[in-house]
């Protein structure tokens, strides 16, 4: 299972690139690296690619796996991108949103903590999709 999520994380990084119109990326390599990708400029990206987006309306912002810190808790990037990972890449649904931004909506007192992802390890908040849509990658 870790195999294909990864290659299915890997995926989406390249289509984040992508969609960003970035083509000169360097790609972070390894487990709990501080963020995915980064742009000649130095800017830096963490790319979340979600499967129960279009489900739940909701997005899984993970902050701690195995009792260490993951996700928002351990990134170094300036973007979060989190995609609504559709069946079909091209209905996919990407965003683009300021780590600050990401980090004041986690404090929001309707946020739910939730234990998910990698077989039930990681915890993460649940968040509302629509609070993100001025983020929304627009094609």
């Amino acid at each position: 299972m870790f195999v294909s999520d990864l290659k299915f994380g890997e995926r989406y990084q390249t289509l984040a690139a992508q969609r960003l119109n970035l083509t000169d990326v360097c790609y972070s390599k390894g487990c709990f690296k501080p963020y995915d990708f980064i742009t000649p400029d130095g800017t830096k990206y963490e790319v979340k690619a979600d499967r129960n987006v279009f489900k739940y309306k909701s997005f899984f912002i993970e902050y701690d796996c195995n009792g260490k810190p993951s996700g928002i808790n351990a990134t170094e990037s300036d973007y979060w991108i989190h995609i609504d990972a559709r069946p079909t890449e091209s209905n996919s649904r990407f965003y683009k949103i300021p780590i600050s931004v990401l980090r004041q909506a986690v404090l929001r007192p309707e946020v739910i903590k939730k234990h998910g992802g990698d077989g039930g390890r990681a915890s993460g908040y649940i968040v509302k999709q629509d609070w993100f849509a001025d983020y929304e990658i627009k094609v």
